[in-house]
């Protein structure tokens, strides 16, 4: 939906039928589960009720995805604050995940013993969580520090150059350079110039070493420093 120029009406009947199957599906069989523990006590249903929890929740992600893209496809003009609700649902999602598996956990552990098969996956949504968690952070971070420019052209550390409101939309999603990939927030300090002479060394910006080079500075060292 992001990369089609077309969306036709099959495209959403495809979508929507699709989760409203996988849907009934999964809530199906919770309930078939839950029916079967509480009758005959935990069996491998217990175990397959918590999977289709799961897979439940990954259908609800999506369903929210194609709701945000269908409702930014009606807007005459680009959606700024769709990245952000994308990010908060990945947040929400990550957390339901995480709940889910340590109450399997804890359950497990109570009529049974550890179980080590659910070790990995539950270390791999505390990992996605914590990842969007920090994400969300970041971008309140650098969506703060971005507010005042509405318009217009905007340089980044790394010396590329993007039209403000795109920046201001990618930034919602992860603090990258779209081109370079560097990381924004953690761009390092601009370089500076340690020019040595006969006298005692002097530190220039970084911005006026080509200047100075071209003027030419015979006999003259330069040591480029991080400072």
């Amino acid at each position: 939906m992001e990369r089609s120029p077309v969306i036709t009406w099959l495209f959403h009947i495809r979508i929507v039928s699709l989760l409203l199957l996988l849907s009934l599906l999964d809530i199906g069989f919770i309930a078939f589960a839950y029916h079967s523990t509480v009758k005959r006590g935990a069996s491998v249903q217990l175990v397959f009720g918590f999977e289709y929890a799961i897979l439940l929740t990954v259908v609800a992600y999506v369903l929210v995805k194609y709701l945000l893209h269908a409702v930014d496809l009606q807007r005459e003009a680009p959606w700024e604050n769709k990245a952000v609700h994308l990010l908060h649902t990945e947040l929400l999602i990550g957390f339901v995940k995480v709940v889910l598996y340590m109450v399997f956990t804890l359950i497990m552990v109570k009529i049974h013993t550890l179980p080590l098969f659910a070790i990995r996956p539950m270390y791999l949504a505390l990992r996605s969580f914590k990842k969007a968690l920090s994400d969300v952070i970041l971008s309140r971070t650098r969506h703060s520090q971005y507010e005042h420019a509405r318009a217009g052209a905007k340089k980044l550390p790394c010396n590329h150059v993007f039209h403000a409101l795109c920046l201001r939309s990618w930034f919602q999603r992860q603090q990258t350079c779209p081109t370079c990939r560097m990381d924004i927030l953690r761009a390092p300090a601009p370089r500076q110039i340690v020019l040595r002479e006969s006298g005692p060394s002097v530190l220039v910006h970084g911005a006026l070493y080509p200047i100075l080079r071209a003027v030419g500075a015979r006999r003259t060292t330069w040591v480029g420093r991080r400072v």
